[in-house]
């Protein structure tokens, strides 16, 4: 039920300077767990130097119940499209074991974020009230329970 906390506020300063990060989180299976997914691209645009690449590296589990809009190829492969234009190469790939769990984020520069529920930490919000100050603001939500460690490898 905390509000005022966001991925930057949590784990922002650990993601700077980056040029390579690796996301595992096998849950991107709804639209707003995609969109958590693309606020954490959106830190890393803002976070970036203009002239400065990253490559996030994704790995998570295929969903097979979702078409048309909610596709979740087809968003990823979106967001690919739009992050490349910021300096970001998005990679995304599918374990097809569909066995992994763990939920985090590592760095080429030696951090590596370990959250519980991956980066699905806010509670359901309205999602079709576009003009809501949860909709575009993620202190304005509440969390639910969750874990962070981080550790330098």
């Amino acid at each position: 039920g905390t509000t005022g906390l966001s991925y930057e506020r949590l784990f922002g300063k650990y993601l700077e300077g980056a040029s390579e990060i690796n996301v595992q989180d096998p849950y991107l299976l709804t639209w707003v767990q995609l969109k958590n997914f693309l606020e954490f691209l959106n830190l890393l645009a803002r976070q970036k130097n203009a002239e400065d690449e990253i490559v996030v590296n994704l790995i998570t589990i295929k969903d097979r119940n979702y078409e048309g809009f909610f596709n979740q190829n087809t968003n990823l492969a979106m967001m690919q499209d739009q992050f490349i234009l910021q300096g970001i190469k998005l990679n995304y790939s599918f374990d097809e074991s569909e066995r992994i769990h763990a939920r985090g984020i590592t760095t080429n520069t030696g951090w590596k974020i370990i959250i519980d529920r991956g980066l699905d930490i806010f509670s359901k919000y309205n999602t079709r009230d576009f003009f809501s100050v949860q909709s575009s603001l993620q202190e304005a939500r509440k969390c639910r329970a969750f874990e962070i460690t981080v550790i330098r490898v």
